[in-house]
């Protein structure tokens, strides 16, 4: 089978001869970049020549790889889709361009975005804790199905219209999101600005720990009852335990660590964006275990916040803007927050009963969403398995 680098430059030079003094070409930073949707939501428009150096080259239709861990882990993954003649983004961009005459883009793009690819790449990774990289010597090798061009144009077709179906499904979630959040300000106000003069208590009033689980090595397969979150597991602000790995095979956890229906959990370390995603868990199986970058939000004897209330706050923008600025480190990739920092955070306190009033009104959301969840989950199913049709093992 053809290996990609016969049909693809992976991170091609960029000839500076083409463009023209003071042309304007796109700016992506990797937060542009949409794990969902595998597309690039937003970009700035600077001049070419203060992007030459220390940024990445790319041109439309070319796909974007993120190589850092946890972009990479986290499906960072997109099609070019700018207007200007260049782009420029973040070093931490592997760029793949298709040989036209081989390779169509659309194809290219779907072939990388496979789990697959991701769960294997990240095997793969060289470096160590928030510096690991998947090295460009991964993408070359992969094994890539190359049917005609007329095929997999058809090809791309039916996966462009299958994203198409998820995206929808994606979209109806998000107003009943939008809903939820609508009601929270209408009832409480602005969290961080507290228009209805709330009480104000520190988060560490209302929450005496944050019990996080153990950083190891996973194997690819075991016979280990239990399965590790990955961090994605929580950064849509949604539990997702199918983002979770095999434990190793005589691994114990202790009861802390196993994930409990009714949890808040807290991602104490990820990317600027995405560190602290907080997700409410309505349901799960009983063999998920906490990693050491998720935690518990374990409430005190005395606390009066309520759950659903707490989770809708520490989504809340203006909130989890407060939350993220407690974050640090020296990895632009991977920032982290010390629960030292975090119980420190001020919150607003309605009355419980005001909470829940608002909780009841998030359950019944809730039963609405579930139905549309189950829809995605069946189009994520159906997805995977075209991938597999078209793409093999």
């Amino acid at each position: 089978m053809p290996k990609l680098v016969d049909c693809a430059l992976i991170n091609p030079k960029f000839d500076k001869a083409l463009a023209s003094k003071g042309e304007l070409a796109s700016f992506v930073p990797m937060a542009a970049v949409s794990a969902e949707t595998g597309s690039i939501v937003e970009h700035e428009v600077r001049e070419i020549d203060g992007l030459l150096k220390g940024f990445t080259p790319f041109q439309p239709e070319d796909v974007l790889v993120a190589k850092i861990t946890p972009c990479f882990e986290n499906g960072k993954i997109a099609h070019a889709n700018i207007e200007r003649r260049f782009g420029f983004g973040s070093t931490e961009f592997h760029v793949v361009r298709a040989d036209t005459q081989k390779l169509d883009e659309r194809y290219l793009f779907h072939f990388l975005r496979q789990p697959r690819i991701r769960v294997e790449g990240e095997k793969r990774m060289t470096g160590s804790g928030g510096q690991r990289r998947v090295p460009k010597a991964y993408l070359e090798q992969l094994d890539i199905p190359l049917p005609t061009l007329s095929d997999q144009r058809r090809i791309a077709d039916v996966l462009d219209k299958a994203d198409a179906l998820r995206a929808k499904r994606r979209e109806a979630i998000a107003k009943l999101d939008q809903l939820l959040h609508a009601v929270f300000l209408e009832m409480f106000g602005d969290p961080v600005f507290n228009p209805k003069k709330w009480p104000v208590v520190r988060v560490g009033d209302q929450f005496s720990d944050f019990v996080g689980g153990k950083n190891m090595e996973c194997p690819d397969t075991s016979a280990s009852p239990y399965r590790i979150l990955k961090v994605s597991a929580v950064t849509k602000t949604v539990y997702a335990p199918n983002e979770s790995k095999a434990a190793p095979e005589h691994y114990e956890p202790s009861q802390n660590a196993i994930v409990r229906k009714g949890d808040l959990l807290f991602s104490r370390a990820n990317t600027s964006e995405l560190v602290a995603a907080t997700a409410y868990v309505w349901d799960t199986p009983a063999n998920m275990v906490l990693p050491d970058k998720i935690w518990r939000m374990v409430k005190t004897d005395e606390a009066i916040v309520e759950d659903l209330f707490a989770w809708e706050l520490f989504k809340n923008r203006s909130f989890r803007s407060e939350l993220t600025k407690r974050s640090s480190g020296t990895s632009g990739s991977m920032k982290n927050i010390a629960k030292g920092k975090l119980v420190e955070v001020l919150m607003p306190l309605p009355p419980k009963e005001l909470q829940n009033r608002f909780a009841k009104f998030s359950e019944s959301l809730h039963r609405q969403k579930h139905g549309l969840i189950e829809q995605f989950a069946k189009l994520e199913i159906a997805n995977t398995s075209l991938a597999l049709k078209f793409f093999g093992n």
